[in-house]
């Protein structure tokens, strides 16, 4: 049974979560970019991810991004979106409203 705290300090990163926020980096980052996305928008972050958002280095430096996401109140969206963290690990959720337009 995984546990979630206030706090998550990761390879030097800190993570406030609200909720039902997972977000584990594997690596260590210099520079994290935070991405506001819509809980529906599933294939445009696995665009992003297959594009710009990959993790990638400038000179000595790595950079990663963190797709930022509201509540949503569709069940079957949320479920998908617990999976897509599971598996991409890139997603922190915030315990306000999807209201990205």
């Amino acid at each position: 049974m995984k546990r979630y705290v206030p706090l998550i300090i990761t390879q030097g990163i800190a993570v406030i979560t609200f909720k039902i926020v997972i977000c584990v980096l594997e690596t260590t980052l210099n520079i994290v970019v935070f991405v506001k996305s819509k809980a529906n928008y599933f294939k445009r972050r696995e665009t992003i991810r297959s594009t710009w958002g990959r993790f990638f280095f400038v000179k000595s430096v790595r950079i990663g991004r963190i797709f930022v996401l509201g509540q949503t109140e569709n069940e079957a969206d949320q479920r998908l979106i617990i999976h897509e963290n599971k598996t991409r690990g890139d997603i922190l959720q915030y315990d306000g409203p999807d209201d990205y337009k």
